[in-house]
């Protein structure tokens, strides 16, 4: 268990319970042809979560590691696998997909810890994935390139078959690579979307997810002009956090409140829970 943090302080690390569950595919014949079927494993381990960069490679390290293919698959800052990570109460349908590091910092950061400490963490992952990152890595490395951990790079082209990444997570990074070209600031990293009343509103990178997860859905309310009715993007939610930062800032608190009042446009879980995940096989 990590230390209890001084009163007033948000925390910086967290210890939960991680399920990890691999999914392997596997050619097959069921007498209409060849069809491939899954094998789902699952994995449980402790993991102390943080928002380092080294914290996030020891997570993927540690997933390899516990389903036994470490020896053939290596995590290093060139090469990181995408996963999605469901964090209590979201349900898995809501799971966001974790494709970087930057990803992984703000989930972190904006809800994991602040998880509740009973419920474990579960990931998932693709086993063509983590072939697929291998195989990108590796033909750089052939060709005398350098590998790029950023999205946009890698979305750049108009090929579809992206190595490291699904159908789905390719048509996600395009989109989220389209949203941080036009809302990129001119002064600083950030992003900025200003609504229809003229309010700038910070996009964290989970907002950019969620609207580009519309976009990939083809909801017709919503373009790259136009974000998704979501909580997140609620003009009365943001009234009331904008609320409760002015009314911490007049009673002469410090930054914490400050700080979580603004984390509600990180967190976008929904009510849910993860009684799906039951059959478990034990730690090694």
């Amino acid at each position: 268990m990590v230390d209890t943090p001084d009163s007033g302080t948000e925390p910086t690390e967290i210890e939960l319970s991680v399920v990890a569950r691999l999914t392997f595919y596997k050619a097959g014949n069921n007498g209409k042809g060849k069809k491939q079927t899954k094998d789902i494993k699952a994995k449980t381990f402790n993991h102390n979560f943080s928002e380092s960069k080294d914290n996030y490679l020891e997570l993927l390290t540690a997933i390899l590691e516990k389903h036994h293919v470490d020896k053939k698959y290596k995590v290093t800052a060139r090469n990181v696998y995408p996963c999605k990570i469901q964090v209590h109460p979201a349900k898995q349908g809501d799971a966001p997909d974790v494709v970087n590091y930057e990803e992984y910092q703000d989930l972190v950061k904006n809800t994991i810890l602040s998880a509740p400490v009973g419920k474990p963490v579960v990931i998932f992952v693709e086993m063509p994935s983590i072939e697929k990152s291998a195989k990108r890595v590796k033909a750089g490395d052939n060709e005398g390139g350098s590998s790029s951990d950023d999205e946009g790079a890698a979305c750049d082209g108009d090929d579809d078959d992206n190595p490291g990444l699904s159908k789905e997570e390719y048509d996600l990074a395009k989109e989220r690579a389209k949203l941080k070209k036009k809302y990129q600031n001119d002064h600083d990293g950030g992003y900025t979307y200003i609504d229809a009343t003229g309010v700038s509103i910070p996009l964290t990178p989970f907002m950019m997810k969620e609207w580009a997860r519309a976009l990939v859905d083809k909801d017709k309310s919503v373009d790259i002009d136009n974000p998704p009715h979501t909580q997140t993007f609620d003009p009365a939610n943001r009234k009331s956090s904008l609320l409760t930062r002015k009314r911490s800032e007049s009673s002469g608190s410090t930054g914490t409140e400050h700080v979580r009042s603004w984390n509600f446009f990180g967190n976008g879980i929904h009510e849910g829970s993860t009684h799906d995940v039951i059959s478990l096989e034990g730690a090694d």
